[in-house]
């Protein structure tokens, strides 16, 4: 496919793991061809995540697997396989920054909360999420350690 930056030559991928599938020069998605996915596994995957964490937490976890199968679906749309080509250290960094996303935004909300002196649940609500990137932050980071 002609790039969009020099339309005389093809994208190129770039080999920087943060842009895996992406043109060096456009930024635009490089088609890929295969794919590592496998749909039932993922099915299963997520119907013991959601499962475990009912049990685990003891809250309803309805509409989270409908969900991150759209998240997936639109990722496949826009990004095509990339994230599965990234080296092992690149896709947990990609999970600390979902991570450090979500205690950003959940303090954010509680500071706009107090500041209108909400109720308590939805601050409680927000302080567990930030809770649970900090887990998730540790989690990532140990993973990151396994794989160098």
């Amino acid at each position: 496919m002609p790039c969009l930056m020099a339309p005389s030559l093809e994208c190129a991928p770039s080999l920087n793991p943060r842009k895996l599938g992406r043109c060096i020069r456009c930024d635009r998605q490089v088609p890929q061809s295969t794919s590592d996915r496998d749909s039932a596994y993922e099915a299963k995957f997520l119907r013991e995540v959601s499962a475990r964490a009912e049990r685990r937490f003891g809250l309803a976890t309805g509409g989270f697997q409908q969900a991150v199968d759209r998240r997936l679906a639109l990722g496949q749309q826009r990004y095509g396989d990339s994230y599965m080509a990234k080296a092992p250290a690149a896709r947990a960094l990609d999970i600390l920054e979902e991570a450090w996303d979500a205690a950003a935004y959940a303090l954010l909300d509680v500071q706009k909360r107090l500041a209108n002196e909400t109720d308590d649940t939805a601050v409680w609500h927000l302080f567990e999420i930030a809770q649970h990137a900090a887990a998730i932050d540790s989690h990532a980071r140990s993973l990151r350690s396994c794989d160098s």
